[in-house]
């Protein structure tokens, strides 16, 4: 019974290892089989050489205004030089170039008779103005300073021009360049009789009265520098607002020199306050 017993249990081992045996055949014969759905070799050649044959697909064709995957509007370039700000800034006048062509020469002397030779060409008009300032410019850059001829072209400068702007700007200029030449007085009466003559808010006239109150300042008159800051910072915000970025600078620079004259004379509460309302003020005005 023993032997009998023993030789049936080799035959259930036996059929057992078959069994795994086969079904593991199986498995990889079912792993070969799915493989050989994407990957064929060529009849006659070697299985190193068999080449994957996939199916290509072919690409839609693209529609009309297509970039990358996007559609775009039309000639994008095209439309992005069209709304360009730079498209939209005025080109210089010929008269305009000509002028900083001169301011631009090496020499005053130089940019002088380059100024002379364009005038001797053109009639005088408005559209001359700027060839005159630049020549009131170079004239007072000279060695030693012309300024006779500097104040005669400014002059004519401002008689050209129609604009309130160009021409507190043209005052600007003669102001500047008195004060450089030591002449307070003389700027001072520049400056008083511009801004009597014409007092429609512009930037140039704010930097005049600025000018204005520094004058005063050094000349030991406080209360009219006062006066004059005080009459650019009560300015309403519409005004800056109108006016551009470069009116708010010369705002700011009055509030910072009013502040500065209160302290020195003793009023830091005014100057606090002063200082506070500014900030308030810049920040509506979205500048730091």
């Amino acid at each position: 019974m023993e032997k009998r017993q023993l030789f049936i249990l080799a035959g259930i081992v036996l059929a057992f290892v078959i069994a795994v045996s086969w079904a593991a055949r199986f498995s990889q014969g079912g792993k070969r089989s799915q493989s050989s759905s994407t990957f064929f070799a060529r009849s006659g050649t070697m299985r190193e050489r068999a080449r994957m044959l996939v199916s290509k697909k072919k690409a839609p064709p693209k529609r009309k205004g297509e970039v990358n995957g996007r559609i775009t509007n039309g000639d994008t370039i095209s439309s992005i030089r069209r709304i360009s700000p730079q498209s939209d800034e005025p080109r210089p006048s010929e008269d305009e170039q000509a002028a900083q062509e001169a301011l631009n020469a090496l020499t005053p002397e130089e940019g002088i008779e380059k100024v002379l030779a364009s005038l001797a060409t053109l009639e005088t008009t408005a559209e001359t103005a700027e060839l005159y300032s630049a020549l009131g410019r170079l004239y007072a850059q000279t060695d030693p300073p012309d300024i006779a001829n500097a104040q005669a072209a400014f002059a004519t400068a401002s008689n050209l021009v129609r604009s309130s702007e160009a021409k507190h700007r043209i005052a600007c200029l003669e102001a500047k360049m008195l004060v450089t030449q030591d002449q307070p007085r003389a700027a001072l009466t520049r400056i008083r009789d511009t801004l009597e003559f014409d007092k429609t808010i512009t930037v140039a006239r704010l930097q005049l009265m600025i000018m204005l109150g520094k004058l005063k300042h050094d000349a030991g008159d406080v209360e009219a520098a006062e006066a004059a800051y005080r009459a650019i910072v009560g300015q309403s915000l519409d005004i800056f607002e109108d006016l551009g970025p470069d009116s708010v600078d010369v705002y700011r620079q009055a509030c910072l020199n009013l502040a500065r004259l209160y302290r020195k004379t003793g009023h830091d509460k005014k100057a606090d306050s002063l200082v506070k309302t500014m900030k308030q003020r810049l920040k509506l005005l979205e500048l730091p």
